[in-house]
């Protein structure tokens, strides 16, 4: 097996980026949900709540960030270093304290989205820690992701939901950093780790998917049918699980075309 496809998204809940190759860092891929929206209580906005934010197209160069707006045709620059004060920010169960990027950025996006909103940014200083339960190193970090450092998919297992969908939605909508594709459907269910030449990754446990599978990454709409057809065959409990967890053992460069030994 081989890396197909590998994707970033820097800006939490934003739309990701498809890339050649990345860094594999303690945090996950870089520039991985280094930044995130936040409202004016300090809590993250998602496309949960906001599925127009599927719409919000980054680029990234090596000083600075562009986003722009699909649906208005406007764009920001979005430099690095930040200039706006510290907030103390919630992701889930979590609270960290983060700079704002900067006073201009937080207001075109509150301008763009017509509520008030901070973009703010994760230093290297600020630890965030994977939950204790999975992490295989107790000082083990992760960004603004939702828990874990990197999200793996399997292509195989994406012909099979649209096989039974009798449509085609992209991996995207399921937000991996690696794509992979093994040859029967959901063998990812049984592997502990991945690695490459350079990198090596723990494979922690099954991700729980939510309702953000539901939006479509063209339209910025919430449908309904993925996460519906998922939880007829992929339901356990209450979760429904489609990819898996990972965290960095080995830091190195992944690229696509990479073979991979699986554990």
């Amino acid at each position: 097996m081989q890396i197909e496809q590998l994707f970033i998204y820097p800006v939490k809940s934003l739309e990701g980026i498809e890339v050649s190759s990345a860094r594999l860092e303690p945090r996950g891929l870089a520039h991985d949900r280094r930044w995130m929206l936040v409202d004016d209580l300090g809590n993250f906005i998602t496309q949960r709540e906001f599925p127009h934010l599927a719409l919000f197209e980054p680029r990234i160069y090596h000083d600075r960030l562009v986003i722009l707006n699909r649906k208005s045709g406007s764009e920001i620059e979005v430099p690095f270093e930040t200039s706006g004060e510290k907030l103390t920010a919630q992701v889930w169960n979590d609270q960290v304290n983060v700079p704002e990027v900067s006073n201009p950025v937080s207001q075109w996006f509150s301008s763009q989205l017509q509520m008030d909103v901070r973009l703010v940014y994760m230093p290297d200083e600020t630890k965030r820690k994977v939950d204790h339960l999975y992490a295989p190193n107790k000082n083990d970090v992760v960004s603004f992701a939702d828990g874990y450092p990197v999200l793996i998919a399997n292509n195989a297992s994406l012909e099979d939901l649209n096989f039974r969908l009798g449509s085609e939605v992209p991996i995207n909508r399921f937000r991996p950093n690696i794509v992979v594709a093994s040859p029967k459907p959901y063998q990812e269910d049984d592997w502990f780790r991945l690695k490459t030449k350079d990198a090596e990754l723990a494979i922690v446990k099954q991700c729980a998917r939510c309702v953000m599978v539901n939006v479509n990454p063209g339209t910025g709409k919430k449908e309904k049918e993925v996460l519906a057809e998922l939880s007829k065959y992929r339901k356990h409990g209450n979760k429904v699980y489609f990819g898996m967890n990972a965290v960095p053992l080995k830091l190195g460069t992944l690229s696509v075309g990479d073979s991979i030994e699986i554990f």
